[in-house]
């Protein structure tokens, strides 16, 4: 059966979001990488930032208690926002899909990051729908929040590709029917993409070829 709908995940993918950020954080907090890294995804708070229950504020500052970090909110702000770039190559494959595809966007996120991302990259006029895991209340690998998003794009499971950079999450697409890539690289993905049949070729920069 043909692909009628592309749904993408956000960071990671599209927009390079908390990968890395330990790096940036770590010589202001005097840490080592791995163990900021460690503190970014400790005591659920992430997890509640990312469901709508706190704001980026309070998600900071409860990492600042809990953790004794010599830090302030607007600073830990700013270092996380610097680390927000997209990924290269990605809008083409974005532009070049959504001439023949309708686009999902599918993102486990806070208010705050969403907002700062659609302001700075501009990429919400290429999804047909997009859905953020704060405006739900659930995320990525909960099936309602695969099968909310397909519903408002008006397609069926096995018609729709889905692509994310976690495991988990690609592996909840496939049981619902979905074809699903787990994301590597720009150009793993192009390559998958057009031996599918999916992208028109002479259309891509050379940036992805």
């Amino acid at each position: 059966m043909s692909v009628r709908a592309v749904i993408f995940d956000l960071g990671e993918v599209l927009v390079n979001g908390m990968r890395g950020a330990e790096e940036r954080l770590a010589p202001f907090l005097r840490l080592p990488p791995s163990e900021v890294k460690k503190q970014l995804n400790a005591n659920g708070h992430l997890g509640r930032h990312f469901r709508g229950e706190i704001t980026e504020e309070r998600y900071w500052r409860a990492l600042i208690t809990d953790f004794s970090w010599p830090a302030r909110v607007q600073d830990l702000k700013r270092l996380m926002r610097e680390n927000f770039q997209e990924v290269p190559g990605m809008r083409a494959i974005l532009e070049n899909l959504a001439r023949r595809y309708k686009l999902g966007l599918l993102s486990d996120i806070g208010q705050e990051w969403a907002e700062y991302s659609e302001a700075k990259f501009g990429y919400a006029h290429l999804f047909s729908a997009i859905q953020y895991s704060y405006q739900v209340g659930f995320g990525k690998p909960c099936p309602e929040a695969y099968t909310r998003l397909l519903s408002e794009l008006g397609v069926l499971s096995y018609r729709c590709m889905f692509i994310d950079d976690k495991e988990r999450n690609v592996t909840a697409a496939r049981q619902l029917g979905m074809l699903a890539l787990q994301f590597t690289s720009t150009r793993v993905l192009w390559e998958v993409l057009r031996r599918m049949g999916l992208l028109e070729i002479k259309l891509l920069p050379a940036i992805v070829r």
